[in-house]
């Protein structure tokens, strides 16, 4: 079968992280780079044996392109968008957020259909071990009807004022907390919890500390099955780690606790009480199941202290 040929733009963080992926991957070949700072481009491109460019549309021009990766800071998706549409690729993967504005999203997304070209938003945490994980719990029912969420999900401060270099403080202006945080939280919100979907926000801001971007996002969020959600994003936290992660899922009848990125004296891990009505046999059929997608979860009983400690309930856990 004829390999996917595939051109990167942005060879930066996640340019790299891309690359890292299509290294191992025997189905794609890595044809183009292209990155306004031209050494960069050079320096990935010759670890995939690809061919380095200054200009993505110069890029498109002389390659064949089947698949398109954009992985451009935030506020620069439109531009290279517009060029890859404009150019008949098959299929564009975009990092999130797909744009800073909703009109620069219709733009891009009308482009795109018009020529009938697949468009991908990169949201990764779908597919993280423990996420499936999540999702599956919540969609078998096996905590009941989620009732209550928190997600905090937050950057050390110099994400803003030094990840970009020299260009930090423009770029941080251009984007916030909610594009290039919170809208991980969002998605895993809308797909943890499908088919409902958000009915109503209500958020605060902080702007008293960078000055010239937002520090942080609080919202509540309401779905239409009546769940409420809470999502916190920052990225003014004075902390040691680059990034903290964590999820709490309240069912009626269980919860999830979910440490993705480990803080202060703590360490990643994911844990599901199950309903009590939950019999061990469909516990070890949920667990054989996770492992065919290699999730390797350990299942146990305690007892159940929702009823006073009277009776048992299973627990399933990663790590």
């Amino acid at each position: 079968m004829a390999k996917l040929k595939v051109a990167l733009i942005g060879a930066g963080l996640q340019g790299e992280n891309h690359i890292k992926a299509l290294r191992e991957e025997e189905r794609a070949e890595v044809v183009g780079i292209a990155d306004k700072i031209l050494p960069k481009a050079e320096r990935l491109a010759a670890q995939v044996g690809a061919r380095p460019y200054h200009d993505a549309a110069e890029m498109l021009k002389r390659e064949e392109v089947d698949v398109a990766i954009i992985a451009t800071p935030d506020p620069l998706h439109k531009e290279p968008f517009l060029v890859c549409a404009e150019a008949g690729v098959r299929a564009i993967v975009c990092e999130k957020p797909l744009a800073t504005s909703l009109g620069d999203a219709e733009e891009m997304m009308e482009a795109a259909e018009k020529r009938g070209i697949m468009v991908f938003t990169h949201f990764e945490n779908r597919f993280a071990k423990a996420d499936m994980a999540t999702k599956l719990i919540i969609r078998e029912g096996l905590i009941g009807e989620p009732v209550y969420a928190e997600m905090a999900l937050d950057d050390n401060i110099s994400v803003p004022t030094m990840l970009w270099g020299e260009r930090s403080r423009e770029w941080a202006s251009r984007s916030s907390p909610a594009y290039f945080l919170m809208s991980h939280t969002i998605d895993l919100v809308r797909w943890y919890f499908e088919p409902a979907e958000v009915k109503e926000v209500f958020a605060v801001k902080n702007e008293s500390i960078l000055g010239y971007a937002v520090d942080l996002y609080d919202a509540l969020l309401i779905m239409s099955s009546g769940a409420k959600v809470r999502l916190k994003s920052e990225w003014v936290r004075q902390m040691d780690d680059l990034v903290e992660f964590r999820i709490y899922i309240c069912g009626s009848e269980g919860g999830v606790f979910y440490n993705k990125r480990g803080g202060y004296k703590t360490s990643p891990g994911w844990k599901a009480n199950l309903s009590p009505s939950i019999d061990f046999d469909r516990v070890r059929s949920v667990q054989r199941r996770l492992g065919e997608h290699g999730v390797k979860v350990s299942a146990s009983i305690s007892p159940n202290w929702s009823r006073m400690g009277e009776g048992w309930r299973a627990s399933l856990e990663i790590g």
